[in-house]
Parts: structure tokens; sequence; C-alpha cells
């Protein structure tokens, strides 16, 4: 019976590893992972060839410079094939990924915030407004945290 526990126990313990690594496997495809615990993210997704919603969750975040940076939020635009982190290419980070990640059609705005967990905390199928990205920032534990410190 402990030899059948001991086998029983690597062979759990391999699946766990196989999960952990799918888990982070696809966490590297989106490209991602790098601001985990770093940065607060907004993932802007443009509806269509124009990017009129991304110009203006740029103009919003363009707005307010020193605040985005204050709360280490940086603006991540999705187009059609393209990624851009703060107006950079990202050549590694897959646009559909990233909208399969997300649940977000193609041909379909949407905001995202990603707080520094990964986790989503806000969706819009408008641009995130300052006010509102900040008022939901501003009352994570993490960020009253963050306010505290000298």
């Amino acid at each position: 019976m402990a030899t059948r526990t001991l086998c029983t126990v690597p062979a759990f313990v391999a699946m766990a590893l196989a999960v952990i690594g799918a888990e982070n496997l696809e966490a590297k495809d989106q490209g991602l992972e790098r601001f985990l615990w770093e940065n607060r993210l907004v993932l802007s997704f443009a509806e269509d060839g124009s990017g009129e919603n991304n110009a203006r969750q740029r103009a919003e975040r363009d707005a307010a410079r020193s605040a985005w940076a204050e709360r280490d939020l940086l603006l991540i635009e999705i187009s059609a094939g393209t990624v851009r982190i703060d107006g950079m290419t990202a050549p590694r980070i897959d646009a559909a990924v990233l909208r399969n990640r997300y649940d977000v059609p193609a041909g379909r705005f949407t905001a995202i915030l990603i707080g520094k967990d990964g986790g989503s905390k806000l969706r819009s199928r408008a641009p995130l407004t300052n006010p509102v990205l900040f008022g939901a920032i501003d009352s994570m534990p993490m960020r009253q945290n963050e306010m505290r410190r000298p």
C-alpha cells in the first residue's frame, strides 16, 4: 500500500507541474507575464482599422502621464495584428492570443484594466476615463499600501 502511495504522489506532482507549466506557457505566449507585480495595464482593443477609440484611450493617458506613472499604469493597444506598449511595437505579443484570452471579438472595442496580480479589474466598451481608472485603482488594497509608503 505504501508503494502505491509513493507511486501516486510522483504522478500527482508531475501532473501538477504540467498544469503549472501550461499556465506559464500561456502567459509567455501572451507576453504579459513580465508585467506581473510591476505594472497595472490598460488593454485597449481597437474596434476596426481606424482605431478611433484607441486614440481616445491614448489621449486619456497623454492628459495625465504623471498620474499614470504614479500608478505604474501602462497602455497596451491591440489592433488587427499589432500590439503596442506605450507606443512601442511589441512583436512578441500576439494580438489574436490577447483577444482570445480576454474574450474580445474582432471588430469590437474593449478596454480592460488589469491589476498587478494579472487579474481583470474593470472592463468597458468605451475608453476608460482617467477619473474612472484612478477611482478603481486607488480603491485597490495594493494601491492603498503604495500610497502609504513615503
